[in-house]
């Protein structure tokens, strides 16, 4: 029998552990699993809290979406998608925090630098580029009319 971690990544409701085991035996006959699971959650945890990033091996993974901020490589099922450095802030800053709603204000001081944080309608268009660069299915941006938008692709996007 083989087993061995697919993928961690971090979700809303906790971290989402993807094992892959072959073979007749019971995942817990695989002496190693817990060990390499550990590992591998504390390397999403060390990740998660310094920033540091795993460089990627390749661009598909069974993900419609995957982020690999390290390298600030996107794919779409499978293909790399060229974005513009902010379209990549835009893009990496929602999916590093999926569920949460951020106005205009909050993205234009978060994303862009601005100090006061103004909102305009330069969010809206960089939305739109993503959207159209990304593809159906694969960007998962709701807009909230009147409040601002929120990632809802974390059970479709790897981000590492």
């Amino acid at each position: 029998m083989t087993a061995s971690v697919v993928r961690v990544a971090t979700e809303p409701s906790g971290i989402g552990v993807h094992i892959r085991v072959s073979g007749p035996a019971a995942p817990t006959d695989y002496p190693g699993l817990v060990a390499d699971v550990t590992e591998a959650i504390d390397a999403v945890l060390a990740r998660r809290e310094t920033g540091v990033t795993v460089p990627p091996q390749r661009g598909s993974t069974g993900e419609p979406l995957v982020v690999h901020l390290a390298s600030r490589q996107v794919f779409a099922h499978g293909d790399p998608v060229r974005l513009t450095r902010l379209e990549f802030d835009l893009l990496a800053f929602l999916c590093t925090r999926p569920g949460a709603v951020h106005d205009r204000t909050t993205l234009m001081r978060e994303v862009w630098g601005e100090p006061h944080g103004h909102g305009s309608r330069t969010i809206d268009v960089h939305i739109r580029k993503l959207r159209e660069k990304l593809g159906p299915g694969t960007a998962n941006i709701t807009t909230l009319i009147g409040v601002g938008y929120r990632f809802d692709g974390s059970g479709t996007a790897l981000v590492a």
